[in-house]
């Protein structure tokens, strides 16, 4: 089955250079997430270092998913479980 990318309204290049677009803003999206909460945690500036650094390494493992980056995948699936279970130990 082929798809007819002029129904579509872009070409598979244009498709793709859109895809990398969405991609790269998610991803400073989260880089800056990150930093913020690793700047809050040496402040100790608490809960919202957890916050946003949860917010971010939910950006980057998606990030790591859709780029099938399964190294980057894996440490930060590993950091938003860790961050859930601190999230939830604040609200106990």
């Amino acid at each position: 089955m082929t798809v007819n990318h002029r129904v579509a309204g872009s070409s598979p290049a244009e498709a793709a250079k859109k895809c990398r677009g969405y991609m790269l803003i998610i991803k400073w999206l989260g880089t800056l997430l990150c930093l913020a909460g690793i700047g809050l945690t040496s402040f100790n500036i608490y809960p919202l270092n957890i916050l946003l650094s949860l917010a971010g390494s939910v950006l980057w493992t998606f990030a790591g998913w859709a780029q099938k980056d399964i190294p980057l995948f894996l440490v930060e699936l590993v950091a938003v479980i860790f961050y859930v279970a601190g999230v939830i130990t604040l609200l106990r």
